[in-house]
């Protein structure tokens, strides 16, 4: 019997077969016959990333941002617009989004003021909004693009309508990515980078009105499974806060993952009388928000398995609100572990971190640490703990004979370590070698009573970051876990880069087979 050709096999097999296609030949595909188009297409479009950003290789103080800014699509309108009209002109390629990621931690329209973060904050506060917000994307050569925007917004019965029509108009990248999640319906995954959260009005507009309105001519987003929002940790100092913007992502119906930046308010206060019911969430990572926030967003958690808790020194407290500035420098781990035990059926994998970096490079941020994490033995469900070794050597300098084991969860097997460049928010050198020293003492006693405290450990990773400034806490944990005390245990070391970048990425069709 004849082999059956591509043509001649049913479309589920066909997919199974094209699935493992590179992405050029894909797109050979699609250009084939229609048949083949809406195939390739499925897969094309299912997992939709580009990026938005200055180009690398010239800098800012040679050539004008916003020159500088054209050069990286000078070939034809910017690739956002490109995708914009596909899906408007084409309504089924929407259809098959299932994961958008919007790329870039490194795009710096602040230029030329980026250099006033490190010299005078005063003077970046003072700054207009449109002197600090992200030039605008050009129309030329999409005209056909921005009616059809304008048109199909104008459909909408929003409150924010006129804005939101605005906003395209100058076209701002916030306004042309909230329309092109109104054409992603089947979306499960929303990744948003740093560059992308520069202006967010319209994304969160229609985020929180699917979320707490469900209106007919938006999409559900049932299907919507993780989102994550990321943003520049400078940018708290000259924006606005931005929790009542995110804490409706809460309330979405299907949401098991949450990656979100949230700053730090006063008052914490969901955006409805009722709290969501956030039963279907799984994993949360949480930065910038301090003890009393983790506490108010984890009593809605209630299924939580994984939750990575990055603290920081409060920038809008010591900025915006020099009235809280004391109360943000002391962190209480009292609040910390009365809310984690409530999770104590569930969680399995905890990471709680802690950001002191200032925001204007002032070097680092001091806390004073009250209470203990001491309780949290009970989260007997907890296999993973990654620790800084703050929150573990709290109090060293007052309770010299603390159990460290008191401090981790009991029947942990992976144990990572990510320290601090600094322990303890002391006054001089010789009150942080004392602090370093008793806390030595106590995980020494920990590490020869282990197999009976932590029986099930199995390994422990030390995270640390290259150069010299960070050669002590690779050298303080290599001293501590000797061989004769983790017998028994895989000791990692492993070194990270403080920056890191993300790798390029294929851009999706645009749509240009004609099908």
């Amino acid at each position: 019997m004849a082999a059956a050709t591509l043509s001649e096999l049913p479309d589920e097999l066909v997919l199974d077969i094209i699935s493992r296609c590179s992405h050029a030949n894909l797109l050979c595909l699609a250009r084939v016959n229609k048949r083949m188009y809406e195939i390739a297409s499925s897969i094309l479009y299912a997992h939709v990333h580009f990026r938005w950003n200055f180009k690398k290789s010239e800098s800012p103080r040679n050539a004008h941002f916003e020159r500088d800014y054209k050069k990286l699509e000078s070939t034809g309108p910017p690739h956002a617009i490109s995708l914009l009209g596909a899906f408007l002109r084409k309504p089924h390629l929407g259809l098959h989004v299932q994961r958008l990621e919007l790329l870039g931690g490194g795009f710096d329209y602040r230029y030329p003021y980026s250099f006033i973060l490190n010299h005078d904050k005063e003077k970046l506060k003072s700054l207009s909004y449109e002197e600090l917000r992200p030039p605008p994307l050009w129309w030329d050569g999409a005209e056909e693009t921005l009616r059809s925007a304008i048109s199909l917004v104008a459909e909408f019965d929003l409150p924010y309508l006129e804005l939101w029509v605005e906003k395209l108009r100058e076209g701002t990248m916030d306004a042309i990515v909230a329309l092109m999640l109104v054409r992603l319906p089947n979306l499960r995954s929303l990744i948003v980078q740093r560059d992308f959260t520069k202006e967010q009005t319209c994304v969160m507009a229609v985020l929180r009105t699917v979320a707490l309105e469900k209106l007919d001519w938006l999409p559900r987003f049932i299907h919507l499974r993780e989102i994550s929002m990321r943003f520049d940790m400078d940018d708290w100092i000259c924006r606005n806060a931005n929790s009542q913007l995110l804490l409706p992502l809460f309330y979405l119906p299907a949401i098991e993952a949450l990656d979100l930046d949230l700053d730090d308010p006063m008052q914490w206060s969901w955006p409805t009388p009722a709290p969501p019911d956030a039963a279907s969430i799984k994993s949360l990572t949480l930065r910038n928000v301090r003890e009393h926030g983790l506490k108010f967003i984890l009593a809605t958690t209630k299924n939580l398995e994984k939750l990575e808790w990055m603290a920081s020194h409060s920038q809008v407290s010591i900025i915006n609100q020099a009235s809280d500035a004391t109360t943000s420098k002391m962190m209480d781990l009292d609040v910390v572990t009365g809310a984690l035990l409530p999770l104590r059926n569930t969680l399995v994998d905890l990471s709680l971190g802690l950001n002191t970096v200032h925001p204007f490079g002032e070097d680092f941020f001091y806390l004073d640490f009250h209470g203990s994490l001491t309780g949290i033995a009970q989260l007997e469900k907890v296999e993973r703990f990654q620790v800084e070794l703050v929150y573990l050597a709290s109090n060293a300098l007052f309770d010299n004979r603390f159990p460290i084991w008191e401090r981790v969860p009991r029947n942990l097997r992976i144990l990572v370590f990510w320290p601090p460049p600094l322990i303890f928010p002391v006054a001089d050198d010789q009150e942080e070698e004392l602090g370093t020293s008793i806390l030595f003492r106590n995980m020494r006693e920990w590490m020869h009573k282990w197999r009976g405290e932590t029986p099930r450990l199995e390994r422990i990773e030390v995270l640390t970051f290259a150069g010299d400034a960070w050669s002590w806490g690779r050298q303080f944990f290599r001293d501590l876990f000797a061989e004769d005390a983790t017998a028994g245990i895989e000791m990692v070391y492993s070194c990270e880069e403080i920056w890191g970048g993300t790798s390029p990425v294929e851009h999706p069709p645009y749509d240009e087979t004609g099908w």
